[in-house]
């Protein structure tokens, strides 16, 4: 009931953990929205990895859009 829309920046920068947290997060009301450029990733060294982007068809809640 708490997160009924959920917003995340700078999802390129999003490691796996962060990843399935959103995940959980979202999966009551699918409503999420993330924001990233797979050319601005900077935080290698924590895990973060842009591959990221391309893992949004496995949370079946988003629609990419690639401009």
């Amino acid at each position: 009931e708490k997160f009924k829309y959920i917003l995340v920046d700078e999802y390129q920068d999003t490691n796996e953990v962060q990843y399935q947290f959103n995940k959980l997060l979202a999966s009551k009301y699918r409503n999420l929205f993330v924001v990233g450029d797979a050319n601005q990733s900077i935080y290698g060294f924590r895990n973060a990895t842009s591959e990221i982007m391309k893992w949004q068809g496995s949370l079946q809640m988003v629609r990419p859009s690639m401009t």
